[in-house]
C-alpha cells in the first residue's frame, strides 16, 4: 500500500474477540466477530463460537451471556485460528482496544505454534480519542451511543465488530481531508 492509496481503495477487517477472562495466557477466546469493509461498504462477516476447552466463568457469563452449553461442540480455537488469520491477512485490521484482541491471537497462535508477527492495527479507541476529544469515555458501547450508531447487543463478538467498523466510519469522515 502507498502513502497517497485513498482510503476507500483499502480494504479493513474490524474484529472483536469474546473472552473467558481478562488474561490471555490463562484465559480462552470464546467469539469471534469479524466485518470486512471498504468505504463504508460492508462486503463480508464472519462470526464464529469457540469451545474454549475451560469452563466459563459465571460473572463472565454475565457480561456476554454466553454459557459453556453454547460453545460445547463448537470447533477449538487451533482448529479455526489458521483460516482465520488468513481471512485477516490481506485487510488493514481495526479493532476496539487492539492490544487486548491482539494479545489473546498472538497467545493463541503461540500455544499452538502457529507463525503470527504482531500487524499493524488501527484502534478504533485510539482514533476515537483523536478525533472526538470532548468525550469523556472511550468504551465501544458509549462511543456507539454517543455517535447514534445502532447498537446490536453489545459484548457479542460480531455486534462490536460491527460497532467498531460503524466507528471507524464516523471517525474517518470527522478526519480533515488531505
Amino acid at each position: 500500500m502507498k502513502d497517497e492509496t485513498p482510503l476507500g481503495a483499502i480494504s479493513f477487517a474490524a474484529f472483536d474477540l469474546e473472552t473467558t477472562g481478562m488474561d490471555p495466557i490463562r484465559d480462552r477466546i470464546l467469539e469471534v466477530g469479524v466485518v470486512i469493509f471498504q468505504g463504508e461498504e460492508v462486503k463480508e462477516t464472519l462470526q464464529h463460537l469457540i469451545n474454549p476447552e475451560i469452563p466459563i466463568p459465571k460473572e463472565v457469563q454475565l457480561i456476554h451471556g454466553i454459557a459453556d452449553e453454547m460453545v460445547a461442540g463448537k470447533p477449538r480455537m487451533g482448529e479455526i485460528l489458521p483460516d482465520l488469520l488468513t481471512f485477516l491477512s490481506p485487510h488493514v485490521p481495526v479493532a476496539h482496544n487492539a492490544s487486548f484482541d491482539l494479545s489473546f491471537l498472538l497467545a493463541a497462535a503461540s500455544e499452538r505454534g502457529i507463525p503470527f508477527s504482531s500487524m499493524p492495527v488501527v484502534d478504533s479507541c485510539l482514533l476515537a480519542r483523536h478525533v472526538f476529544p470532548e468525550f469523556t469515555t472511550y468504551r465501544l458501547e458509549s462511543l456507539a451511543k454517543k455517535l447514534g450508531i445502532k447498537r446490536e447487543q453489545s459484548h457479542r463478538a460480531l455486534s462490536d465488530a460491527m460497532n467498531c467498523f460503524s466507528l471507524f466510519c464516523r471517525a474517518i469522515d470527522r478526519l480533515p481531508r488531505r
